[in-house]
């Protein structure tokens, strides 16, 4: 799995506006769908992709994790089943002070324009370290526009 900020971001601003779990809910009931079709094509000797569709609810649920990991939410308890699926074993989610201040540079797109730019333009991956020390900079760019 790769790290993708805008789905760092989309979950923070659904744990805002409390509604993860129907976001949560609706990524499963689409890679659900997906896998089925898949199979379905599979069994009848259609011609499928070589790889089952992408799992969008179970790289939600990673994501949730790393944020976990990371101290940006709180209150998320995840187990993983024997069959390789998840299970979320609290569901009280929160935001921290510092998940909120993630958000708000993730959500803002002339911020995290510019500190994807600047990643990219010095060749260095975007991390968590990375953006706290670019934010001071990516105002002072944008405040001299």
């Amino acid at each position: 799995m790769r790290r993708n900020w805008y789905l760092i971001g989309t979950l923070l601003r659904e744990i805002e506006e409390d509604h993860l779990w129907q976001f949560l809910e609706e990524l499963k009931a689409k890679q659900s769908e997906a896998e089925r079709e898949y199979l379905d094509q599979q069994e009848a000797g259609l011609p499928v992709s070589e790889k089952m569709p992408e799992r969008v609810y179970d790289h939600a649920i990673r994501h949730l994790e790393l944020l976990a990991d990371a101290g940006y939410i709180k209150n998320f308890d995840l187990r993983q089943t024997v069959d390789g699926r998840y299970t979320i074993i609290q569901r009280d989610v929160r935001i921290t002070m510092s998940g909120y201040d993630l958000k708000e540079v993730i959500n803002n797109q002339k911020l995290w324009s510019r500190i994807a730019g600047k990643a990219k333009d010095i060749g260095v991956a975007v991390t968590c370290e990375f953006i706290k020390a670019m934010i001071p900079e990516a105002i002072k760019m944008l405040i001299d526009e």
